[in-house]
């Protein structure tokens, strides 16, 4: 989750699960619970921080950052997202247009009456086509305040500590 800038840490998480079975990666946790939780709570703790000094100084409203934690649908696992505000509602005007257009061809009898309008564009669509303007906006932001540099850095050493707890006396393989 940390490339440039943690425009990764905002991304959607899209995609349904393929039908093919597929093999599950093993992950095998050498440091402590405690430790992992620990620097597992440094990583959220330098994320919040950044956002929120983020959405202060950006002035652009659609592009301020919210992080939420949520389980996604077909599963109970929540998982943590920050996405910028013109993506939230990107997936909510979809939704709505997508319900609207139920209703104008339930209310037909089956044929949709479209009239003037065209099909919705999907979220998906809209969010990438400004996906660039976020992600420059984020650059400059981050480049003229040096604050925000160092949360990135901040939460990259948690990161790196993350990492090597969880390799930490791992049993050498044989080649």
């Amino acid at each position: 989750m940390t490339v440039s800038l943690m425009v990764p840490v905002c991304a959607a998480h899209g995609g349904a699960p393929s039908d093919d079975a597929e093999e599950l990666e093993q992950v095998h946790v050498y440091g402590s619970k405690e430790e992992i939780w620990q620097l597992r709570q440094a990583i959220i703790e330098a994320e919040n921080r950044f956002f929120e000094r983020y959405n202060d100084l950006n002035t652009n409203d659609d592009f301020d950052v919210k992080c939420r934690v949520e389980a996604r649908t077909g599963t109970r696992l929540p998982t943590r997202t920050c996405r910028p505000l013109y993506q939230e509602d990107a997936v909510q005007e979809g939704a709505k247009q997508a319900v609207e257009l139920r209703q104008r061809f339930q209310s037909f009898g089956g044929e949709a009456q479209l009239g003037a309008t065209s099909p919705p564009v999907p979220a998906g669509i809209k969010i990438m086509a400004r996906r660039p303007e976020f992600e420059r906006n984020m650059r400059n932001v981050v480049r003229k305040h040096p604050e925000l540099t160092a949360l990135l850095k901040e939460r990259a050493a948690a990161a790196t500590a993350l990492e090597a707890a969880t390799r930490r006396d791992r049993p050498k393989q044989d080649p």
